[in-house]
Parts: C-alpha cells; structure tokens; sequence
C-alpha cells in the first residue's frame, strides 16, 4: 500500500492537440526523466524508417488538479507516442537513506507519495527563505517556501498557502519553473518509517508588498524566516533539496 499525501498521481503525454496517454505514476519513479526517454525511443524508430529525428528536448509539465481530485502531469511531446515502455515504468535509482538513520531488525518500511509546493521570491534584491525546525531531518537548514500539497488543492493555492503560514507574505503565483523528484527511507517526525517519494513544484512568485517575515505555523517545520540580501544566498546553509538555489541572483 502506497500512502497518497497528496492525492492520486498521473503523468500524460500530449501531442497534436491531444492526450495520447496517461498513466499513475509509479512510485520512486522519475516522471520526467521516463518521458525523455520514451521520447528518445521514438526519435530513434523514426531515425530507423529514415524520416529526421525529432527534437526529444521535454520541457516542464503543465501541472493541473482534475475536479476528481487527481493531480495530473502533462508534459507536451515534441512528437507523438506510445505509452513508455514497461521497463521504463520500473527503472528506478534505490533510494537514499536518510543520515544516521538506524532500522530495527524486521522493521518494515511504509510507502508514501507526495506533492510539495514552493516559491521562488525576490523583492528589492533579496530573497524569501525558511529555515528548518529540529521537527524535520534537516534542522538549521535553508529552503525555500513551501511544503505539502494537500488533497484535492491546487498547487499553485497551496503554494500561496504554504508561503504565507512559513513567512507571512502574501503572493501572487506565477509559472511552474523546476520540477525536483526525490527519493529516500527516513523517519516521519512521528518517528514512522518511510520509503517516500516527493515530486517538488517550485512556481516563481512576487510580493507586492513585503513585510517583517512572520512564522504564522509555530511549531511545524520552519523555525524562522528572512528576506536574504542576493550577496548572502550563496553563503547560507541550503538544504540538500534546495541547493540549486545558492548561485541564484535577482531577477535582471
């Protein structure tokens, strides 16, 4: 059993106008990383029959929550296909462990699916950001902010949420700029073990009006909130996930 946090996954292929697949996602699963690849394949079949290759470059998902609540991935296919491949629905990096985790003997893990949600802020050259609470696996740690998409919510709504329960601020959400899946085995603060599987959506925003960050969920998992000057991003202590964000400088 696979515990859905936020609701039920799916990845589609979109060509021509229309959907020419969809499947759940399956978990650990890279979604984007299965699409490139089949679309590989089939630039490699029409190399075959002498037709030109197409482009296989595969851009960011279209991220949409169906009135039946399932949260659906499409991705524009720079030319038509098939389903991807069974092999490819498997293929599968094992997951990391998170440090220093210690497993009973016998002790099984718990399969969990999620969806986060965050924002990428700048406002007179500096940038939104949480630090993580000793709740979460990465206490002192830098994010940015954002968290679990719920069930049946709009990502873009959760990540306005999410934002303004971390700091405070209230934003406007633009488009979906990186996509970032993870896979690990750690303990929930609950102390469960898990095999979880993240998707992270992380959208641009801006903020009309800045003010004092404020950490409106007290004892969740953001212990404090800042706006960064630009010239200290590269020097703080990101997360694991989050990374990719220190060599970030302001927009223009």
């Amino acid at each position: 059993m696979t515990l859905l946090l936020s609701g039920p996954i799916w990845f589609a292929g979109h060509a021509g106008g229309r959907e020419r697949w969809r499947l759940p996602l399956p978990h650990g699963v890279d979604p984007t990383a299965v699409v490139r690849a089949t679309v590989r394949r089939a630039g490699t079949e029409r190399s075959r029959r002498s037709a030109p290759p197409p482009d296989d470059r595969v851009g960011l998902p279209q991220v949409v929550r169906e009135p039946d609540g399932d949260l659906v991935l499409a991705y524009d296919l720079p030319v038509p296909t098939g389903p991807p491949p069974a092999e490819l629905l498997t293929r599968t990096t094992p997951p990391r462990h998170a440090p220093g985790l210690s497993i009973a003997a016998g002790e099984q893990a718990l399969t969990v699916q999620r969806v986060s949600a965050s924002v990428i802020v700048w406002t007179q050259g500096a940038l939104l950001a949480t630090r993580y609470s000793t709740t979460t696996g990465a206490p002192g740690a830098w994010a940015l902010p954002g968290g679990g998409v719920d069930p049946g919510e709009d990502p873009r709504a959760g990540a306005r949420r999410e934002c303004w329960e971390e700091t405070g601020q209230r934003v406007r959400v633009g488009d979906l700029v990186r996509l970032i899946h993870r896979h690990w085995i750690g303990r929930a603060p609950s102390g469960r073990l898990e095999d979880f599987h993240t998707l992270g959506l992380v959208y641009e925003a801006d903020c009309a009006e800045p003010t004092s960050p404020v950490v409106h969920d007290v004892g969740g998992s953001t212990a404090d909130a800042a706006w960064v000057p630009a010239a200290d991003v590269a020097r703080l202590g990101w997360s694991a996930s989050s990374r990719w964000v220190a060599p970030l400088a302001p927009p223009g």
